[in-house]
């Protein structure tokens, strides 16, 4: 049985249960990747949803801040569902984002708010801060397969023509194998620059090798002097019949060497021996050519 004394008790309680009670959205923040390398997409989604018979919320999204990666796109959805039979609403924001150059990748901190224009009650989500390792791009393994692939068929094909020729051919008629003079003395220049490191940093013998690289296959394939961007030379030798393989190799070879520039002070000497004996291996494989028949 209940006193006078109950009777402030119960008015509260009936104010409270009278008041807002609705339930506040819920936000999901989520990543496609936490690593990734320079160029390779990265896809940040929050997902927020409520019940639909709560309120139709509109949203302020601010001006997202980020270091070392480039906003792509930004889009917006909404769809409807039901949960526990009862029908809710859900708003996804989804942000691209692209990696500059390796290192660390960061999405600031931000606030996104919300609010019923009916009722004009809302709240805010602290989103936070969002970190990404970018490693630097490599060279495709299907890229360096296809290479090496092609270089031993036609070693196979040269050494198939030596036979024949050694077993049936006249003795004169032997193909006869010469070094390509340029190729050899660009090869002792590059060892000639490794040995010479001395006291360099690594990024200036990076840039050197890029230089180096550059100068060699311009100088090779008689490129056009006044063409010194990449993709320029790159388009000449595409214009000069040079294979598409080769093409996308000193291509990956030329981003690898710009890449590494930027996180030449972290370069283990595993990797930088690995970089420097893959230019070598390229412009050794120049040297040999085959004479005309005598």
């Amino acid at each position: 049985m209940l006193h006078f004394r109950s009777l402030p008790f119960l008015l509260l309680l009936g104010m409270i249960l009278a008041g807002d009670t609705y339930a506040k959205p819920t936000c999901d923040v989520s990543l496609s990747a936490t690593q990734s390398e320079v160029d390779q997409a990265v896809v940040m989604n929050i997902k927020i949803q409520w019940p639909k018979s709560e309120a139709l919320y509109a949203f302020l999204f601010p001006q997202v801040k980020m270091d070392n990666l480039q906003l792509q796109t930004q889009g917006e959805s909404q769809e409807s569902f039901l949960s526990d039979g009862e029908p809710w609403v859900r708003k996804t924001f989804s942000l691209t984002f692209l990696p500059v150059r390796s290192g660390e990748g960061r999405i600031r901190a931000f606030t996104l708010g919300y609010i019923d224009p009916s009722t004009q009650k809302g709240g805010s989500f602290q989103i936070e801060d969002q970190l990404i390792k970018v490693h630097r791009k490599r060279i495709p393994k299907k890229l360096l397969n296809q290479i090496f692939a092609g270089a031993g068929t036609v070693i196979g094909l040269f050494v198939i023509a030596i036979i024949f020729f050694m077993k049936f051919g006249r003795k004169t008629d032997v193909p006869k194998h010469a070094i390509d003079l340029k190729a050899e003395a660009a090869l002792a220049k590059f060892e000639a620059m490794v040995e010479a490191r001395g006291g360099k940093t690594t990024k200036d013998l990076l840039q050197e090798f890029s230089v180096f690289l550059r100068n060699f296959v311009t100088e090779y394939y008689k490129v056009d002097m006044r063409h010194t961007a990449i993709p320029d030379v790159l388009e000449d030798l595409k214009a000069l019949g040079v294979s598409r393989q080769e093409r996308e190799f000193l291509r990956h070879l030329f981003d690898i060497l710009s890449e590494m520039r930027f996180s030449g002070s972290g370069l283990s000497d595993s990797e930088f021996d690995g970089l420097q004996n893959e230019i070598k291996n390229y412009v050794s494989g120049k040297r040999i050519v085959q004479e005309r028949l005598i």
